[in-house]
């Protein structure tokens, strides 16, 4: 049987989840333990586990963010045609959002299940039975009502995106950002200007 259960802090994560994430230091109770003392105030964090028969066999990190124009833009000098833009984006991108993944952190260490005992649409499908259930523990607990929820930090290869009637269901969009900053690295590059480019 596939189930879940939600935590509301690193201090409740059960042992079983430091074995499963072990390959990942972003994963780690440590890491959401100076994530939580460091994070902004309009951050609230929550843990998911995904239990195949009583068994943790997958995990997510979701965080509740209060999106308010004053989190939105920095003080900047005051002009009107400033303020009508603020307005207009605060208007249509405010209130709470569920993030499955890390905001204060790029790549991808929001997820991870074991393929070998859950299969991606399960483990997919339970994550989103725990961010409903999640909705309304924060509408009923706290008189908030969560907005959007994102998936944060995919690849373009990753198997999320073969997963299109999930994504139709759920009533989600892909949004695509930046591209990865990597490089490669030569193996002959072994002081500063070998790095650089004559000009």
């Amino acid at each position: 049987m596939k189930t879940y259960c939600i935590y509301n802090s690193h201090y409740e994560l059960p042992e079983s989840w430091k074995h499963i994430t072990d390959h990942d230091s972003f994963l780690q109770p440590n890491y959401f333990a100076a994530l939580e003392d460091a994070s902004p105030k309009n951050i609230q964090f929550f843990y998911v586990g995904v239990f195949n028969n009583d068994v943790l066999v997958g995990i997510a990190v979701v965080q509740r963010v209060q999106l308010y124009l004053k989190d939105m833009f920095r003080k900047t000098e005051v002009s009107c045609f400033k303020e009508t833009f603020k307005s207009i984006v605060s208007k249509i991108v405010r209130g709470n959002i569920l993030v499955v993944g890390n905001l204060m952190h790029t790549g991808q260490h929001g997820v991870f299940y074991q393929t070998n005992n859950i299969s991606h649409i399960d483990y997919l499908n339970i994550v989103f039975e725990a961010l409903n259930a999640l909705k309304i523990r924060i509408k009923t607990t706290q008189k908030k009502t969560i907005r959007a929820i994102m998936l944060k930090d995919f690849f373009e290869a990753d198997t999320i995106h073969k997963s299109k009637d999930f994504f139709l269901s759920n009533k989600l969009h892909h949004v695509y950002v930046q591209p990865n900053m990597t490089m490669r690295v030569n193996p002959n590059w072994l002081k500063m200007e070998d790095y650089v480019v004559p000009v």
